[in-house]
């Protein structure tokens, strides 16, 4: 589930102070890659970047980030999210394929969205509070992107902190444009102006200059200073005292905001400021009351630090630095108990399907069998969703001793582990569990485990004496038993048991299409009917693959990225029959499917199904550049040997048909594979 309001710039208040001359700075950054705006907190970054977007006329997203984000799976998500509402054609298919349960290639995700971007351009996206993000990867992800980005493609942080960039290349090059802390530092003029303007406080130039040498300009300072000033009958004494570091100065002006509120009101905001998303019904439900829509919209429209999220004022969000200081006061407040507190709001959460935030306030609460428990519930459909490292993460702050205990939670931390590339931590995991024998739905994730990791690690007896262990203790429509029907599938494909294979893979399509993992059903359909395309059953193929086609198309008429298997299909079906104009047809419709999807078998086998058309039209030269692309990504990632046999064969041939067989004798002697076949 998307929450659209991160996909949103904050609201700027009505009543504001513009900042004109900061606006004209961004404005002439247009030429650099990356603008970053790196400076404390409540310094006003957010506010600046969302004033100078209200005047841009190049198109601009928005990805607001939290620390969720760090998983990549939820990262390239939102990310491909934000970047849809300026083109809903960057990116297209890409959140299904992240959906996907296998592990998603992110480099070619990123090659991809680079590409699309590049078509989209100019445009600016907005990464608000990227110093959240602690993932190396991400940060190495986006330094990739900016690296490859189209002129016009721009990309603006604002952080507390500096990224683990190579920023002096950035600025070596005239790519990295920056607003710092004593950029965004009111002067004394400005801050005169708010006191004046927006607070209704007329404070004499000796006053404004002590006040801007008391706060140096902070922003957020300013704000609280001036809602602390309102009614102090000597504002001299109020700015005298108003002094020290920042954290104590904040606690003090907190003190005199909550004092000028009324009871009811302090104890409002901070029972609530336990909650990093508010709307009424979810407030009512913490706090037993049912005015609390109400409240939010007065708080906010008195500038008590409230901030909607969306135009309706549903959501709303406490600024950062006010909820901090609030948390403090619910943790010394004696007669409060945090943890009923959030139990509450995980209530909330689960009953409206929030499942990230249900689990964290349950642990929070105290109740980490309740979190636990809604793991387990939804822990497979995490991983049919593509979302392992979102799966990895709650099971991570589990206690070691509950996951222990509960082998089904020992079963989803081993299925994290292979489909992340490690089958043997996921063996150590599952060699740790005690399964009862009467748990077969247990035992048969731990068999289908084992089966999956023994393919990965080469060991074929192993993986389908494992699978077929699955299939006997998984029911009969269990989403789980799609995958292992397909891994025997392809167990008995490189056995040459091909009629095996087959009736594997319609097994695996028909409970993909039952269950709804249309990510394992497509392929396995497009798998079968190759099958029966290479033993000369070309219609039989090609109504297979018509069906596959239509199972992954939209209500709307839009193919979803699982089509390029169907599609492919139909080309290498058209080849056969010497169609090469339906060929090129369907060809040219699948590649960038197969590229969206992320599949590498899939791209690599449309690059090859184009590398056999421009044979048979005799277009040696492009047949030739085209295989050496494949060939430098076969040198990059680690496919089935049958890919480098086909693309060996396909040179060799490419070759002979342009009567280059001296260049045929040369290759074969630096590829002992082949060196004992004759040249001719």
């Amino acid at each position: 589930m998307i929450i659209t309001t991160k996909l949103r710039p904050p609201r700027l208040p009505r009543r504001r102070l513009e900042r004109p001359h900061l606006v004209a700075q961004l404005n002439s950054y247009e030429d650099a890659t990356l603008i970053l705006v790196s400076a404390l907190a409540g310094a006003g970054k957010t506010s600046l970047v969302r004033e100078w977007l209200n005047q841009l006329d190049r198109p601009w997203a928005w990805f607001a980030l939290d620390e969720a984000d760090n998983d990549p799976v939820r990262f390239f998500t939102y990310w491909v999210a934000a970047l849809q509402t300026i083109d809903d054609r960057i990116g297209y298919g890409l959140i299904e394929a992240l959906r996907a349960p296998q592990a998603p290639d992110f480099e070619t995700l990123l090659m991809t969205l680079i590409n699309d971007c590049a078509a989209a351009s100019p445009f600016v996206l907005v990464l608000d509070d990227y110093h959240l993000i602690e993932s190396s990867a991400l940060h190495h992800t986006l330094e990739t992107f900016m690296d490859y980005a189209a002129d016009g493609v721009q990309i603006v942080l604002t952080t507390r902190n500096d990224p683990p960039f190579r920023l002096g290349k950035l600025r070596g090059s005239g790519q990295l444009a920056e607003i710092r802390a004593v950029d965004l530092q009111l002067d004394p003029e400005e801050l005169g102006t708010f006191f004046d303007s927006l607070a209704g406080l007329t404070l004499s130039r000796a006053q404004v200059e002590m006040l801007h040498a008391r706060t140096e300009g902070w922003m957020t300072g300013v704000q609280l200073a001036s809602l602390s000033a309102q009614g102090q009958a000597d504002l001299d004494a109020f700015i005298q005292f108003f002094a020290g570091s920042h954290r104590f100065v904040l606690d003090y002006l907190v003190d005199e905001v909550l004092a000028q509120l009324s009871d009811e009101e302090s104890a409002f905001l901070i029972q609530t400021a336990l909650l990093t998303r508010l709307n009424g019904d979810l407030c009512d439900t913490l706090l037993g009351r049912s005015d609390s829509a109400h409240l939010l919209a007065e708080l906010e429209r008195r500038n008590l630090f409230v901030i909607p999220l969306d135009e309706e004022r549903y959501w709303y969000r406490y600024h950062q630095l006010f909820a901090d200081l609030l948390r403090r006061r619910l943790a010394q407040a004696n007669h409060l108990d945090p943890r009923v507190l959030h139990q509450r709001a995980a209530s909330w959460y689960e009953a409206h399907g929030w499942l990230e935030a249900a689990i964290d306030h349950w642990r929070r609460g105290g109740q980490d069998k309740h979190a636990a428990r809604l793991i387990g519930e939804h822990g497979i459909g995490q991983l049919l969703q593509g979302e392992i490292g979102t799966l990895a993460r709650w099971l991570d702050r589990l206690p070691v001793e509950l996951q222990a205990a509960d082998p089904w939670l020992g079963v989803l931390s081993a299925w994290t582990q292979v489909l992340q590339g490690q089958p043997q931590q996921a063996l150590a995991v599952l060699d740790g569990l005690t399964i009862p024998r009467d748990e077969s739905l247990v035992l048969g994730n731990r068999a289908a485990i084992r089966g999956y990791a023994s393919a990965i690690m080469q060991d074929l007896a192993g993986a389908e004496r494992y699978t077929r262990e699955a299939l006997d203790y998984l029911p009969q429509r269990d989403p789980v038993r799609a995958v292992v029907e397909f891994t025997l599938g392809g167990i008995a494909a490189f056995n040459g048991q091909v009629n095996d294979a087959v009736v594997a893979f319609q097994r695996a399509a028909d409970l993909g299409r039952a269950t709804g993992n249309l990510s394992i059903a497509i392929p396995a359909l497009g798998t079968r009917a190759s099958h029966l395309a290479s033993q000369g059953y070309l219609e039989r193929a090609e109504s297979l693959y018509l069906e596959a086609r239509d199972l992954s198309t939209r209500a709307d008429g839009v193919l979803m990225p699982y089509a390029t298997h169907a599609l492919i299909g139909l080309a290498e079906v058209d080849y056969e029959r010497n169609q090469l104009e339906r060929c090129q047809q369907h060809l040219l419709a699948g590649m960038p499917l197969a590229e969206r999807s992320a599949n590498q078998e899939a791209i690599m086998n449309a690059r090859l199904a184009m590398i056999r058309l421009h044979m048979a039209r005799q277009e040696f030269g492009q047949a030739l550049d085209l295989l050496d692309m494949v060939e430098t990504i076969l040198n990059q990632r680690r496919l089935t040997p049958g890919y480098q046999h086909q693309v060996d064969a396909l040179r060799v041939m490419i070759w002979r048909y342009m009567d280059r067989t001296d260049e045929i004798g040369r290759w074969l002697k630096t590829h002992e594979t082949y060196a004992h076949l004759p040249v001719n």
